[in-house]
């Protein structure tokens, strides 16, 4: 996947700064949300991959207690909580 000025898969050692990270991010999750308005699952499918681990680490600071955070994690994203577990 090629993210044009944002990164570089085809050189792994391309580097940014992080302005220019964070710069590619804001524009990349603000792309995505955009996708998923007009029903864009892979819009959702990138934006769950880009911020799933800092929602569910949100969560766990404020719950303390995982089953909790991984509820609130699913909530966030539209997901059916797993009751099977």
């Amino acid at each position: 996947m090629s993210f044009g000025m944002c990164g570089n898969d085809v050189d792994p050692s391309f580097e940014t700064s992080s302005a220019t990270t964070k710069w590619c991010n804001e524009t990349m999750l603000r792309n995505d949300l955009a996708a998923i308005t007009v029903g864009s699952e892979a819009g959702l499918a990138r934006l769950y991959t880009a911020t799933r681990s800092r929602i569910y680490s949100h969560a766990l600071r404020v719950t303390r207690a995982p089953h909790l955070a991984a509820e609130v994690s699913q909530d966030v994203y539209g997901v059916a909580p797993c009751t099977h577990l």
